[in-house]
């Protein structure tokens, strides 16, 4: 960061960012990103399957496996 008189009004002092400060938040930023795609990123085919089958299981656990309150029978 930098900070300077506006060329306006001089009695302005304006903080900016620089062009180092300005890589530096985007490899941050890309950083950040690469951390959290594992909570953020979609999916893929085989974790929503076991999701669905997680929910399936979680859903008749409450509701019975025909509809009645209660846990659901084992097969």
């Amino acid at each position: 960061m930098a900070r300077g008189r506006s060329s306006e009004d001089r009695r302005v002092i304006e903080v900016f960012i620089t062009p180092e400060g300005g890589e530096l938040a985007e490899r941050v930023m890309e950083e950040i990103r690469t951390a959290l795609a594992p909570f953020t990123g979609r999916p893929g085919a085989r974790d929503r399957h076991e999701l669905a089958r997680l929910l399936d299981v979680v859903s008749g656990a409450a509701t019975g496996p025909h509809g009645e309150a209660g846990p659901a029978k084992a097969p």
